[in-house]
């Protein structure tokens, strides 16, 4: 994972593999901040992800990232992220 902060603003980017059982099936996971936000809506962190319907969003209880994608394929796949949030 890299990341840059320029002011308030921090970009980053993410590469993972995972594995799935099939295909079309929806999934997820948390990433902690590299640098802590103090998130309070889902708005304030967003980016896109490889993968069909894939989204990156601000999960305000937990001060994280929430990356979301649909898998293609059963079976392993490469998920690329990349996307912005706010320190506030």
């Amino acid at each position: 994972a890299r990341y840059t902060r320029v002011g308030d603003i921090v970009t980053f980017s993410l590469r993972f593999s995972v594995t799935t059982s099939s295909g079309s099936s929806a999934s997820s996971i948390r990433v902690t901040l590299p640098v802590a936000s103090g998130f309070t809506n889902v708005n304030q962190a967003a980016g896109t992800c490889s993968g069909s319907l894939g989204r990156v969003e601000a999960d305000a209880t937990n001060d994280e990232l929430i990356v979301a994608w649909t898998s293609g394929v059963g079976g392993t796949e490469t998920i690329v992220v990349t996307g912005q949030y706010s320190v506030f």
